[in-house]
């Protein structure tokens, strides 16, 4: 059964056997559609538009009574419609307009993971002979010479080395380049570099995949236990988000696939682990124990990554389930390891804390959920074209927009924004309900629609009461997993605090005061540092002294578990307020 899919110019095809929910198919093909609900046919938020004449199972009466008159109009819910015979979906132009979520980044003095040095070989009596010769002439090191690529041998060839180990041997011209790649929950961010100079080609990111089973990693962890195939299915779809990002990389740089000599992820636990295919069962039960501990590499091929013959996909390790490798790379970017009394702060779906103490490092996770990055919002979407990032009022509502381009959504930093907003000028009260109408300024007074009981900030973007409890479930679990940090494990005074994630520097730090984000008051510095997941997965590719960092950071990390804590649990309702 053969599916086709447009968006503007562009069109996405494969063949499906029949019973395949369209939802799924459209995952396959790499394409991001938002279900807030894991696919549930409850939120009514995986609209797409097909042709009349498309081959799919009658709604049934729940997809019936969400879409109402719109059915006639070829709108049906993927999640529901399963394929029957040959189908045509229509999306939107720029559906896949991801806006980069990567600060800019430079580096210099890199001493990469994979050096390339070029040398011509002496004479000798076989390869072995001749490679062994130039090792002990030339490179001056104690290598492992039992397993590498040997390419042409002939005239002046490069010489490519891992840390101990002689990896390739080639005369072929080409260039050395890494790619670092971030796996978020909600987000996927690449970057291609020239590992000899340190220079940063092209980055790329798209929304990822998965967020089609759930826009949390518990959805997707369940996704894995009661699907038979489950497991297969996501690792099968951010293995080809993965691939599409190269692919695209590439192209914007003018460089082949087939130079890419070393891949670095780093990402939450759960997300690692679904790339490689390992199973995610044991993080969603105590202990919460990740299946695997320590560096992971695998040759690239094995993940169905085609670059160089000798590529490997090195994953930075997990300090535990829900304190992953986006974490560690976050330390590593920061140095906090070696700065003392500063605290790390991860705004995203698990909201993982991190703060420094007496060459120590203490870490905790809190279920904030999605809603940080648009997730279970009404109107919430991820980082990409037209999202509003940024409200202001001074007398008029005025809206800002990812690309400057008309409204389509709520992203993380808009809803902090949009929140702030509505307390400052007394639309909240201190439940987190509207407040009275009588009592708003006239101009906001008229954007409140009674029909869907929200703020209207553009004709068809909102923001709801139920948005605003979820807002208020993030914040609260992120307000008191810092709060029971500080105060239950880390007496000594902060002198600095930093704000990472995909936000970059679109976030006001006052309005993450006025929400409650942040307890009021810390005397110290506060820095938005943006994306430090995919700068540590730079790092590690750029300086071999990463490895060692990163295994000193394993070793001096303790993770706490704010779940068991009873203070963590009375806490948590203190917080859902505002004061």
């Amino acid at each position: 059964m053969r599916l086709i899919v447009h968006s503007g110019e562009d069109v996405f095809e494969d063949d499906f056997p029949p019973g395949t929910p369209l939802l799924s198919a459209l995952g396959e093909l790499g394409i991001v559609i938002d279900t807030p609900c894991g696919g549930a046919g409850k939120c009514g938020k995986c609209r797409v538009r097909v042709d009349l004449d498309s081959m799919l199972s009658p709604p049934g009466q729940a997809e019936q009574t969400i879409l109402g008159e719109a059915l006639k109009r070829g709108i049906r819910l993927s999640c529901m419609a399963e394929i029957t015979g040959d189908c045509q979906v229509y999306l939107d132009p720029g559906y896949f307009d991801a806006i980069a979520t990567i600060d800019e980044i430079s580096f210099e003095g890199c001493d990469p993971v994979v050096r390339r040095q070029s040398f011509v070989i002496p004479s000798g009596d076989g390869v072995r002979n001749q490679v062994s010769a130039l090792v002990e002439e030339y490179l001056g090191e104690d290598l492992d010479l039992s397993d590498f690529y040997t390419g042409s041998l002939e005239g002046e060839v490069s010489v490519y080395t891992r840390p101990g180990k002689l990896v390739a041997i080639d005369g072929r011209r080409s260039f050395n380049l890494g790619v670092a790649v971030d796996i978020g929950t909600t987000t996927i961010a690449t970057a291609l570099l020239d590992l000899d100079s340190g220079e940063v080609l092209a980055k790329e990111n798209t929304m990822n995949p998965q967020r089609a089973f759930g826009h949390d990693v518990i959805s997707r962890i369940t996704h894995t236990v009661v699907e038979r195939e489950g497991l297969k299915t996501l690792s099968s779809v951010v293995r080809k988000a993965v691939s599409k990002l190269i692919e695209g990389l590439c192209e914007q740089s003018g460089r082949r696939s087939g130079d890419i000599n070393e891949v670095v992820v780093s990402g939450n636990t759960t997300m690692t682990h679904l790339l490689f295919g390992f199973p995610v069962r044991s993080i969603a039960t105590a202990p919460f124990s990740p299946f695997y501990g320590g560096i992971v590499r695998k040759k690239a091929g094995e993940i169905g990554l085609e670059l160089s013959p000798f590529s490997e996909v090195l994953a930075l390790p997990a300090i535990s389930g829900y304190v992953g490798g986006d974490i560690v790379a976050g330390i590593l970017s920061t140095n906090l390891r070696e700065h003392e009394d500063e605290l790390l702060i991860d705004l995203g779906t698990n909201g993982e804390i991190v703060v420094s103490s007496g060459g120590s490092l203490l870490c905790c996770s809190t279920a904030a959920g999605p809603a940080f990055e648009g997730g279970n919002i009404a109107c919430g979407v991820g980082n990409v074209s037209g999202a509003i990032e940024k409200v202001s009022f001074d007398g008029s509502l005025t809206l800002k927009t990812i690309g400057g381009t008309p409204p389509s959504g709520i992203c993380g930093s808009g809803l902090i924004s949009i929140v702030s907003l509505l307390l400052k000028n007394g639309l909240i009260e201190a439940s987190g309900r509207f407040s009275n109408l009588e009592s708003w300024p006239g101009e906001l007074r008229a954007r409140f629609d009674k029909k869907c009981n929200g703020f209207m900030l553009s004709k068809d973007v909102y923001i709801t009461l139920k948005d605003l409890r979820q807002f208020q479930l993030a914040k609260a679990a992120l307000r008191t997993g810092i709060e029971v940090l500080l105060k239950s494990f880390y007496k000594r005074r902060l002198k600095k605090i930093r704000i990472a994630g995909g936000f970059g520097s679109k976030i006001d730090i006052g309005d993450l005061f006025i929400t409650g984000i942040l307890p009021p008051g810390p005397d110290c510095e506060i820095a938005v540092e943006g994306n430090t997941s995919l700068r540590g997965a730079i790092a590690t590719l750029l300086y071999r002294s990463s490895l060692a960092e990163i295994n000193a950071i394993i070793g001096c990390s303790k993770y706490i578990e704010l779940s068991s804590l009873d203070e963590f649990r009375n806490m948590y309702i203190d917080h859902m307020g505002y004061v």
